[in-house]
């Protein structure tokens, strides 16, 4: 994005969403409850990620170098790759004070497949006057607190739509004793079936979980009222999704 915002002038101002990681009671992402972790700077302030870094490479004029994944510490395996953001033109890399090359370019400076012996080592990248260090440790096994455990069916967002089978987009019907896009969320909801096939595929097609409290504050609105959001949200294929789902919702017969 950044790059594309380079490359349109004319554009008369740009955003980046978001500085800091912000609350969210909907999510549920990666072991952490209702906060959405698309901040460049985490919530407490304290630690900027390596995208504030890559932001500074496109838009700071104030020298600087930074090593990315330094929070990933303790790395499994005889080499690794070391990835770069900078603004200036060429970026030397040192272990434990050895030379290991320099690369020139713009903005992300890629080494690769540097030999990483048993210990701990210091990684420096520099350039004139400006550097960067991180220590990283060889360990004989993946650190286990670098995985989300816990995950279930129920805590993580599946591709839905990948378990249709289906090559063809079906044509849209609209049986009134079947459930279908054009029922409210709230008739939905209520319906155990119906509930069941809407869930994860509205989960899937926005690309995050969405909890049922936060539907429930919709019950008026049609499934096909978030058309327009899902458009925007998942592009040109939201369209084709809405279908298969309201496919699937076709298949429930409403009681009573």
């Amino acid at each position: 994005m950044a790059q594309i915002i380079s490359e349109r002038p004319w554009l008369w101002a740009t955003h980046v969403w978001n500085m800091y990681d912000f609350a969210a009671d909907s999510r549920d992402e990666g072991g952490v409850k209702g906060r959405n972790n698309k901040g460049l700077v985490t919530m407490d302030r304290k630690t900027k990620k390596d995208s504030f870094y890559l932001y500074k490479a496109w838009w700071s004029s104030e020298p600087f170098v930074h090593i990315c994944g330094r929070r990933y510490a303790e790395r499994a395996g005889e080499t690794l790759t070391l990835k770069i953001y900078s603004n200036l033109p060429e970026i030397t890399l040192c272990m434990d004070g050895n030379p290991l090359g320099t690369k020139s370019g713009a903005r992300i400076f890629l080494f690769e497949n540097i030999p990483f012996p048993d210990g701990s080592h210091t990684f420096t990248a520099s350039c004139q006057s400006v550097e960067d260090s991180i220590v990283l440790t060889r360990v004989a096994e993946e650190n286990s607190a670098y995985h989300f455990a816990g995950a279930d069916d129920d805590g993580v967002v599946a591709n839905w739509f990948e378990n249709k089978g289906t090559e063809e987009i079906p044509a849209m019907t609209f049986d009134a004793e079947y459930f279908s896009i054009r029922d409210t969320l709230g008739d939905i909801l209520h319906h155990t079936k119906a509930r069941a096939v809407f869930l994860p595929a509205i989960s899937s097609l926005l690309g995050m979980k969405v909890g049922e409290e936060t539907l429930a504050a919709m019950h008026t609105k049609t499934v096909e009222d978030m058309s327009d959001v899902c458009r925007v949200m998942v592009g040109d294929d939201a369209d084709d999704k809405m279908a298969l789902l309201n496919a699937e919702l076709q298949k429930v017969r409403k009681e009573g």
